[in-house]
């Protein structure tokens, strides 16, 4: 939802080249905090 709520369809980037980002950055956010996936 970061990058729903964080985008910016003026700046000319698609939607899903932005999200891509924000999910893994996420999924590494939790891996470092859990340790585990």
């Amino acid at each position: 939802m970061k990058a729903v709520d964080r985008f910016d369809p003026n700046r000319g980037v698609k939607l899903v080249s932005f999200a891509v980002h924000w999910i893994k950055a996420e999924i590494q956010s939790t891996f470092l905090k859990t340790g585990d996936l």
